[in-house]
C-alpha cells in the first residue's frame, strides 16, 4: 500500500493522514513523507501517541485539519470501517482531499449490506472508489479500496495496488 501511494505521488512529497492509527504508526513504510497525522476516537491513543512525538488528533478534530503545499495528501484507514463511524466521517475525508489526494482503506470482514452503505456515503460526499479483491492475505474476507475525487487517480491507484499484490504472490 505505502508502495502504491508513493508511485502515484509521482515524487511529491506526501502527508499521510492515518484514520483509526492506534498506538503503532505506518510512517516508516513510506518514503518522501513530509508529515504523518494520526487521527484516533480513543483519548488514551491520543496521549500516548502525542507523549511520543507524533502530530495527532481525535476523530472530533478532523474536520479542523489543515493540509497544505503542493504534495499529495493520503488517506488511510485500515482495519477500522468495520466499526461505527461517524455519518460525516466521509464528508471530513472528502473535505481534507485535494483533487488528486488519495484514500487507501481496507474493508475486513465486513458484510456486503454494510459495505454498500459505506460505499454510498463516499459517493455522496463526491469520493469515486476502486475496489480490490484481496488474493493474497485474506481472500474472500478483504477488500482494498483505493479512493479519489477523481476517478482516473482512484484508478491509478487500485491498478498499482493490484499489481503491489501480484508482486507478493511471486515471493517464496
Amino acid at each position: 500500500m505505502a508502495e502504491a501511494v508513493t508511485d502515484c505521488a509521482a515524487g511529491r512529497d506526501i502527508t499521510v493522514v492515518d484514520v483509526g492509527c492506534g498506538t503503532t504508526t505506518i510512517a516508516p513504510y513510506f518514503n518522501r513523507l513530509a508529515r504523518f497525522v494520526g487521527v484516533d476516537i480513543d483519548p488514551d491513543v491520543v496521549r500516548v501517541l502525542k507523549e511520543q512525538g507524533v502530530e495527532i488528533c481525535e476523530t472530533r478534530d478532523m474536520p479542523a485539519l489543515k493540509l497544505e503545499g503542493e504534495g499529495m495528501n493520503a488517506v488511510v484507514a485500515l482495519y477500522m470501517l468495520q466499526f461505527k463511524i461517524d455519518d460525516h466521517f466521509f464528508n471530513d475525508v472528502a473535505k481534507l482531499m485535494k483533487d488528486d489526494d488519495l484514500m487507501f482503506a481496507n474493508l475486513y470482514r465486513i458484510p456486503d449490506e454494510r459495505k454498500q452503505d459505506l460505499k454510498t456515503q463516499a459517493e455522496k460526499a463526491g469520493l469515486c472508489i476502486e475496489e480490490v479483491p484481496d488474493t493474497l492475505l485474506s481472500p474472500g474476507r478483504q477488500v482494498f479500496w483505493a479512493v479519489s475525487k477523481k476517478p482516473d487517480a482512484a484508478a491509478q491507484l487500485a491498478r498499482r495496488v493490484e499489481k503491489g499484490l501480484g508482486g507478493l504472490h511471486k515471493t517464496p
